[in-house]
């Protein structure tokens, strides 16, 4: 059971968990997501529920479905207000005017917008990058907050400039390689026929060193964190890292913003990593199904108790429950997408793609041929999850057929 404590949310907008070591990439050094999952606990599948930020927003601090929204939006920020009629300080800090002036903000006791920086060249070092100034800001705000306390910390990530130093850039390449990406600007196109390797490739070493910055600013953040539970070892402390939304490098037909990007993994599938500082849950792997209003939820719960307890969609993830959801649901532009523990169904333009999982983590193999009855039963399963998130109630929601939970023969 969670107590009640003070908590720091770091959102990376664009941050894929593909890309970091704790979730199986190798090409990348992330020594402090390395050691932030090693000294807390990881959910293997957090799948987002949108890929549209307003949305994304609207699901952690409401703790509701983003496919509720189209029917109900909720303005009044009931979450966020209950926390500071509590004697909570919440605060939002943030590189993302978006998200600043995003109509729930305005319930945060205090907002910051850091004013854009001038980027027009990547940066000579790493402590010069946008997610470098974001980190120092944190640092400089925490020995100032009153216990207990909500500090919301939201960053452009690669979905901003991308500012990592050109040496950091050449890292990731080898004898051979194209030259990586030089610009600030974030690739964004959409891709009619196939990608050119070598174009794709530098893309991917560009992004690889902004995650690799964002690894770098996380270490200096966990260090401050740790250093501000020996000044209050009787305050309770949670850190969180998580994202957005992803950012497709090209393997599905879009890069970067797009609109009407297809809602596969490299969109969907985020990073959620949670330490606070219960070490006898250190390294814990969670592998059940979670989305984004279950982190507004856990949070609200680790820092009022039984604030959530009435909540009819999201779940507190630290507490152990026997009702697992067993079925992510993610809504997008005249697009929607099913995941079940193994099977993950996109339907998009009148058209069908499914996927084993986990065997098929990025998605290349589209077997909806070869499983209508898989196809037929997640599309009835995605009909009824639409119905009971528009009522705000998951306690309708049907169990999935065991043809949809069962290992994949």
């Amino acid at each position: 059971m969670s107590k009640a404590g003070s908590a720091i949310v770091l959102v990376v907008d664009g941050l894929r968990a593909g890309f970091l070591g704790p979730y199986g990439n190798t090409l990348i050094d992330s020594p402090a997501c390395n050691d932030l999952s090693a000294r807390g606990q990881l959910w293997e599948n957090l799948i987002a529920d949108s890929a549209e930020l307003e949305s994304a927003c609207w699901s952690w601090w409401t703790g509701r479905h983003a496919a509720s929204l189209s029917r109900d939006p909720p303005a009044d920020g009931a979450m966020l207000a209950e926390l500071a009629r509590a004697g909570i300080q919440t605060q939002l800090l943030t590189d993302e005017p978006k998200v600043a002036n995003h109509t729930l903000a305005r319930h945060f006791q205090s907002v910051e917008c850091l004013p854009p920086a001038a980027i027009s060249q990547p940066a000579r070092n790493p402590e010069d990058t946008a997610m470098a100034r974001i980190a120092t800001r944190v640092a400089e705000l925490l020995p100032a907050l009153p216990h207990p306390f909500l500090l919301w910390v939201h960053a452009q990530g690669a979905r901003g400039a991308w500012d990592a130093p050109l040496d950091l850039r050449r890292r990731y390449q080898e004898e051979g390689d194209p030259p990586p990406y030089p610009h600030t600007a974030a690739p964004c196109l959409q891709l009619d026929g196939g990608v050119d390797p070598d174009q794709a490739f530098a893309w991917l070493q560009a992004y690889a060193a902004q995650v690799s910055i964002v690894d770098m600013s996380l270490g200096f953040l966990v260090d401050s964190v740790r250093a501000l539970r020996e000044c209050h070892p009787q305050s309770p402390l949670a850190f969180c890292l998580t994202s957005a939304r992803g950012f497709p490098l090209g393997e599905h037909g879009a890069v970067g913003e797009q609109p009407d990007a297809p809602l596969q993994s490299e969109l969907l599938h985020l990073p959620l990593l949670w330490d606070d500082g219960n070490f006898e849950r250190g390294g814990f792997r969670h592998l059940e199904l979670a989305q984004s209003p279950d982190i507004g939820i856990t949070l609200a719960e680790w820092l009022l108790p039984g604030l959530a307890a009435s909540s009819p969609w999201g779940r507190n993830l630290l507490a152990a429950s026997p009702d697992i959801p067993q079925l992510a649901y993610s809504t997008g532009a005249e697009q929607r997408a099913m995941r079940s523990p193994n099977w993950s169904l996109l339907e998009r333009d009148g058209r069908s793609a499914l996927y084993a999982k986990p065997d098929d983590r990025w998605e290349v193999n589209d077997v909806a041929r070869l499983c209508p009855s898989v196809v037929r039963q997640l599309h009835q399963q995605g009909d009824e999850f639409l119905r009971c998130a528009l009522a705000n109630s998951r306690a309708s929601l049907p169990p999935l057929p065991h043809e949809l939970i069962r290992a994949i023969e």
